[in-house]
């Protein structure tokens, strides 16, 4: 049985990382993508964690640049390859386009040249905010035989939070606290259709802007991860499009820019080597004035034009963004209003997701409010307080598999099946390890092997990557499941790794099995935090399709029966009696929670 479950955790490591769970969207990290079968499938091809560590290395210029698959040279890319772009959106009609009829054929005399576009937003304000977007795609990788494959997506999101500001400035930290009522989604990814959602008790979310670093938590506890993803890393963040504004007097014509760390927060990503991003005031009517979005680059030395694509690094992968877009001012109300933008990317393939090609629009509606509707003071008074180290934790329960656990921000979910599951660590653009699952089933404990029985199948299965054995224990873990620890040295084509073994037999003999697999170079780099995934572990052994259907239906007849002898059943005189009420009482003891 040992055997049985060291196969499946080599059939794990051997096929590493699943397309990333969350599919990259508009420059930023991912998207929460689908973890089907045949997603699952067609990433297996990419190799093992070890196998695509070794492929970025060799495709590594001296510099550090990668060679292959880049986006950082998006003049050399074929760009009829690039998915169809979508129309620029447009804004919500001014008061002269809503009445044509009335409209001046030409600008008066007196229609002013200049305006002030500084936000009067100050700590306290508040806004009602709606979001639409729109993108479609292709998710594309490249096998390990060299071949390249694609897989359309396509997405359609919104949301609709109000939006109070606890910290302000027009430049520097801002912080906001909101409170959603509808974050959801719906997104195909071949043909598996999903639609995560923002649950109920995870209504209130932070947004806080430290000045080079966007946060998103909840102040009410730890997200799930889908949740965290699904908020988080829709680009354009509200409590940032204020940055866009020069805070002066700017006259038509007029464009200023944007510092790369706040171009880069809006986007996502975390560094842009060129911000060739200029915004330029284009209209002042009717109390508003238009601001045009665009991508121009400085020519060079001898004045020729330069390219306009904004090239930058995420996750271990280069981007190429192009966009355009506007935005609305209001100019009696001082505030933004009205912000829409259309986006292309193309994003390399990096050792922790594969590429991307695809095109998004995105509208953004903000509406001030004189005063807080819902987040009253009352309100967030409780909402207020330090970010606890907990609450930037996330919270995984498996959509298919056999397990919970939390994890750092830093894991990134990549794949999630019925009895495999993959986490790749990613710090500072690099991957540095990999965290593999399996579900082994269920073993007879008496007939469960030994330590050291158990160490022999991973060096059998390491083959000639086995270097030695470095250190091994058998202890209980904090939910009184056994676990076999065993941490080994080796090397896959001269790269030096870590391999790192958890086998959890929980009392009833149901086994599941963690693999870590962390690049010996990186090890100053990884900061240990692949233990917390084993401590908060736990198998969660799921029911048997048909008895659930069984029970099912057993408890429908047994509703049904008891419905129809209450009808017949004399009424009580008065009240509901008391074993009425224990039956409500008891009601609620089985009610499950909302973290469940």
């Amino acid at each position: 049985m040992t055997h049985r479950a060291f196969r499946s955790t080599r059939r794990s490591f051997r096929r590493a990382a699943v397309v990333l769970l969350s599919t990259t969207i508009l420059g930023t990290a991912a998207l929460c993508a689908p973890g089907d079968a045949t997603a699952q499938n067609a990433d297996s091809k990419r190799g093992s964690f070890a196998e695509r560590v070794g492929s970025a290395l060799r495709n590594q210029t001296p510099n550090g640049s990668r060679t292959q698959n880049s986006a950082a040279s998006p003049a050399k890319r074929n760009r009829a390859a690039a998915p169809p772009t979508r129309a620029v959106p447009s804004p919500r009609p001014l008061p002269s386009q809503r009445l044509a009829a009335q409209a001046p054929a030409k600008r008066a005399a007196s229609a002013p040249t200049s305006c002030l576009l500084q936000s009067s937003r100050q700590v306290g304000s508040a806004d009602v905010v709606e979001i639409s977007l729109e993108a479609s795609g292709d998710v594309v990788q490249t096998t390990f035989d060299g071949k390249t494959e694609r897989a359309p997506m396509e997405v359609v999101a919104g949301f609709k939070y109000e939006e109070r500001y606890e910290r302000y400035a027009p430049v520097g930290p801002v912080r906001s606290i909101r409170q959603y009522e509808q974050a959801g989604m719906k997104r195909k990814f071949g043909a598996s259709v999903a639609r995560p959602l923002l649950d109920a008790s995870r209504k209130f979310i932070v947004s806080d802007f430290d000045g080079k670093k966007t946060t998103i938590y909840s102040p009410v506890g730890a997200m799930k991860s889908e949740q965290y993803s699904l908020l988080s890393e829709l680009p354009f963040n509200t409590v940032l499009l204020d940055r866009l504004l020069p805070n002066k007097t700017v006259k038509l014509g007029e464009d200023w820019r944007v510092p790369n760390d706040v171009l880069a927060a809006l986007l996502g990503v975390e560094a842009i080597e060129n911000n060739t991003l200029r915004l330029t005031l284009t209209s002042i009517v009717d109390d508003f004035a238009e601001v045009e979005l665009y991508l121009q680059g400085d020519p060079d030395a001898q004045g020729n034009p330069t390219p306009s694509t904004l090239v930058c690094a995420s996750e271990g992968a280069s981007v190429a963004i192009d966009l355009e877009g506007r935005f609305q001012f209001d100019l009696k109300a001082r505030r933004l209003t009205w912000f829409g933008v259309r986006v292309d990317e193309r994003r390399s393939e990096s050792v922790a997701a594969p590429g991307l090609e695809w095109s998004a629009t995105l509208q953004i509606n903000v509406a001030p409010l004189p005063e807080p509707q819902k987040l009253t003071d009352a309100v967030v008074a409780d909402l207020r307080g330090p970010v606890e180290p907990e609450l930037l934790r996330l919270y995984y329960n498996a959509q298919k598999g056999f397990w919970r656990f939390q994890h750092s921000r830093d894991w990134k979910m990549t794949q999630d099946g019925e009895t495999s599951a993959a986490l790749c660590y990613v710090v500072g653009g690099e991957a540095i390890a990999q965290c593999n699952i399996a579900a082994n089933g269920k073993i007879d404990l008496e007939s469960k092997p030994s330590i050291d029985g158990y160490k022999a199948e991973i060096k059998k299965g390491l083959g000639d990557r086995f270097g030695a054995f470095v250190q091994d224990e058998v202890y209980a873990g904090p939910s009184g499941d056994s676990i076999y620890y065993v941490v080994v040295d080796g090397a896959y084509e001269d790269l030096p790794f870590r391999w790192v073994y958890y086998l959890v037999t929980d009392e009833a003999g149901n086994q599941a099995t963690l693999m870590f697999e962390i690049r010996a170079d990186m090890l100053d780099n990884y900061d240990d935090s692949g233990r917390e995934i084993v401590e908060t572990f736990r198998i969660v052994p799921r029911v048997d399709p048909a008895e659930r259907a069984a029970a099912e239906k057993a408890a429908r007849e047994a509703a049904a029966k008891a419905k129809a002898n209450a009808a017949d059943a004399p009424k009580a005189p008065e009240g509901r009696g008391i074993d009425a009420e224990k039956a409500d009482d008891a009601e609620l003891e089985r009610a499950p929670s909302p973290e469940k």
